[in-house]
């Protein structure tokens, strides 16, 4: 993949956990001269997993500039090679917190229960998208279409939430899994009529073919909600450092707005892309600070909040038989810290 820093979910249904001697293979550790040498009463050092993405660089950001040290906690903050590494590290308790996409949350939970979303981060918006050609006017005009999509739990949600605006299911229409990149080229190539995506696949297959639009993407919803997760034992038991943690990567948000030209440069650099198509990207995405997260992502009273989110994309993902009815699905989000803060 030419930019592995924008893959956002590869965590298979049925996923499980890896052995020690895999996930010492798998991590590129963080070696930025930000990461910090502090302890939070005489406790390990937090464990927290992330792939690089734009809506996680407040984290990147807090480790660079020594926000977590300004808070009096210890963080060994690991950058995997990929979403999936990130998730079987979850699993197999090598971390205490992980970003990860919300949906994925569904699967994780089936192999390792009272993991909590306590934090959005962003909504990916525009940075994902449903392309198809210009005859292609709305969901109703995919009935029978090739799609192509990858077999992962946002994908799966992400393209049901625009199907299901038309009075479909991925039943009513010919599913191609395929990777956001390989679906991207047999869309750019003519083999599949849509393709659920995001960028830069996105950016690219629309300068590839002269035909193409953007048909859907998830901007101004809640659909794709990137988040902080953690396991309930270490949010009981480490509750202070937890709202530390979460504190330190504010602070990371607000020097980036604060420090822009500066944060580009770091930002662009950490993401391998040029600052040009990193400034490009960042008004697509909606990222939430800590006041949003208690007004937008924690509020039941809010048209974009992570609770409806979450029962829509559980009620998906059941009616496509990738999982079990769980119930309410609200009992994977643990508001309290935020809520707090």
């Amino acid at each position: 993949m030419r930019r592995r820093t924008l893959i956002k979910s590869s965590a298979l249904f049925g996923l499980g956990a890896v052995g020690t001697s895999l996930f010492s293979s798998c991590v590129q550790s963080n070696n930025d001269p930000g990461t910090n040498t502090t302890t939070s009463k005489g406790l390990k050092p937090l464990r927290v997993g992330l792939v690089q993405w734009l809506g996680w660089e407040g984290l990147y950001i807090a480790n660079l500039q020594k926000f977590f040290a300004a808070e009096g906690i210890e963080v060994e903050q690991t950058v995997f090679k990929s979403p999936t590494e990130v998730n079987d590290a979850l699993l197999a308790g090598k971390l205490d917190l992980a970003a990860i996409v919300g949906a994925d949350l569904f699967s994780l939970t089936a192999k390792v229960p009272n993991i909590k979303i306590i934090m959005v981060t962003d909504y990916s918006g525009e940075l994902d998208g449903i392309l198809s050609s210009n005859k292609i006017l709305k969901p109703e005009d995919l009935k029978g279409k090739k799609i192509a999509r990858e077999d992962v739990p946002f994908e799966i949600v992400f393209l049901g939430e625009f199907l299901k605006r038309g009075g479909l299911t991925e039943k009513d229409v010919q599913i191609v899994s395929l990777s956001g990149e390989e679906g991207a080229k047999a869309f750019m190539a003519g083999k599949v009529d849509a393709v659920a995506t995001y960028d830069p696949f996105i950016t690219k297959a629309l300068k590839a073919r002269k035909d193409a639009k953007q048909l859907f993407s998830p901007k101004g919803t809640s659909i794709i909600a990137n988040s902080i997760v953690a396991h309930a034992k270490v949010i009981e038991e480490r509750r202070n450092d937890v709202l530390a943690y979460l504190r330190a990567i504010d602070k990371g948000n607000k020097w980036i707005t604060t420090n822009q030209q500066e944060a580009n440069d770091l930002t662009a650099k950490w993401l391998d892309l040029s600052v040009a198509e990193m400034v490009i990207q960042r008004p697509k995405l909606y990222k939430l600070d800590i006041t949003e997260n208690k007004i937008v992502a924690f509020n039941p009273s809010n048209p974009l909040n992570l609770e409806s989110s979450l029962r829509s994309a559980a009620k998906i993902l059941v009616d496509s038989g990738k999982i079990k009815d769980i119930g309410d699905a609200t009992k994977l989000i643990d508001g309290s810290l935020i809520k707090s803060l």
